[in-house]
């Protein structure tokens, strides 16, 4: 059995890809911040980053900046949502990860 991204082989995941990518499938609109996303796993924030990042570097997610310190996420050709029409609000931005 293939290990889930962000994975060590025999370490088991906290959280399976199909976990994540589900909760953009639910949401209304769907797309998401991080801090949207850990309000809903049992998973570290950091490690949530770095496990979008790889769904995103694999092109499983779409992702967006949005504002000078928030990103968005989404499923590509799974939303009529476009880029444009989603805005920096609240405390649900997501702070970029610095590089």
């Amino acid at each position: 059995m293939t290990p889930e991204i962000g994975q060590k082989p025999g370490r088991k995941p906290r959280v399976t890809d199909d976990e994540i990518l589900q909760l953009f499938k639910d949401a209304d609109p769907p797309v998401l911040t991080a801090s949207a996303l850990a309000d809903e796993l049992p998973i570290g924030h950091r490690a949530l980053l770095n496990r979008l990042n790889t769904l995103w570097d694999r092109e499983t997610l779409d992702r967006m900046d949005v504002g000078p310190r928030g990103r968005v996420w989404w499923l590509p050709g799974h939303t009529s949502t476009t880029p444009e029409t989603v805005t920096e609000s609240g405390p649900d931005v997501e702070e970029r990860r610095e590089q």
